[in-house]
């Protein structure tokens, strides 16, 4: 079990981040009006960061494996005018690479931030060996300087989904999975060999919004700690921003967590969620290959019985 933390191992500088937001992506492979086969694991990044002295590079450690190249910079997305609202579910105003929005019910005043990009080509992952962690430094294209609260956002896709997404029960048996989320959680991961050396310096968030995107057809049966919302996608508004990997035919459900105070090594925040699936279309096909396959089975217990009568 890995966890989520921004670490400032290795960092000479000092930063606060005054708000994180994290986007779990499950979104189906679809090869037939809406009837998928596998699915795309994405994991959205997007944080708040207060700088003491001039900031070059923020290191990540994550609760999943991915590959050199896997992270993508989601700065455009943001400074959009028409997509920004939808990012941070209140009316932005866009000038240049500031962003502005009134935020008395979060912080306490107007929030006024420059956008930084993030450099896909320099940003790398360390070499882990175990699917369940990983930690990536992440360059920036441009340095957030001493005093300033930058906004950085991007995107990681999931190489090994670790313990975020399990299933339960195993082929045609599978009618469900468990949505395990856990941010500067560090103590079953620390006995387990992960993540020792970030362990000491988790970077404090204070506040956190947690969020899990997975088709409408995974239904909750039981979640703690309780949502803040949940509400559906509407697939044709978000499909840019998930470039290309939304399809119209699934419905995505948005679940939403907010931590209620400060998050730190001492204080974590552990998101679960148990769905059940609803096959919908998708059951006919796995009634077709169940029925396809009835007379191979049968005739290899068939043979199975005759080898043990000695025939």
């Amino acid at each position: 079990m890995g966890f989520f933390a921004v670490s400032s191992r290795n960092s000479t500088a000092k930063i606060s981040i005054p708000a994180c937001h994290l986007t779990f992506w499950i979104l189906p492979k679809h090869w037939f009006r809406g009837v998928g086969i596998g699915f795309n694991y994405l994991f959205d990044i997007g944080l708040r960061i207060k700088a003491e002295s001039d900031l070059r590079r923020i290191r990540i450690a994550l609760p999943f494996d991915s590959d050199p190249g896997a992270l993508i910079d989601l700065s455009s997305k943001v400074l959009d005018p028409n997509f920004a609202p939808l990012i941070f579910g209140r009316p932005v105003s866009i000038k240049g690479n500031l962003l502005t929005y009134e935020a008395q019910d979060l912080y306490g005043n107007e929030v006024t931030d420059r956008v930084v990009s993030v450099s896909s080509a320099n940003s790398t992952p360390e070499s882990e060996t175990d699917p369940r962690f990983s930690v990536w430094t992440v360059e920036l294209n441009e340095p957030i300087r001493a005093g300033e609260t930058a906004y950085v956002r991007f995107r990681i896709k999931m190489k090994n989904r670790g313990a975020l997404w399990t299933s339960k029960g195993w082929g045609f048996a599978k009618r469900g999975t468990i949505a395990d989320l856990r941010v500067t959680d560090i103590r079953e991961s620390v006995l387990l060999g992960l993540g020792r050396n970030e362990a000491m310096h988790i970077v404090e968030i204070e506040k956190l919004f947690l969020f899990l995107g997975v088709p409408s057809y995974f239904v909750p049966n039981h979640y703690s700690p309780p949502l803040h919302y949940s509400r559906l996608l509407e697939p044709e508004v978000w499909r840019d921003y998930l470039q290309g990997k939304y399809e119209r035919h699934t419905r995505i459900s948005m679940h939403q967590w907010r931590s209620n105070a400060p998050i730190d090594a001492d204080r974590p925040f552990r998101a679960y969620m148990d769905l059940s699936r609803e096959f919908g279309r998708a059951i006919w096909i796995f009634y077709a290959l169940g029925a396809s396959a009835l007379p191979i089975l049968w005739r290899v217990i068939d043979r199975l019985i005759d080898t043990a009568i000695g025939k």
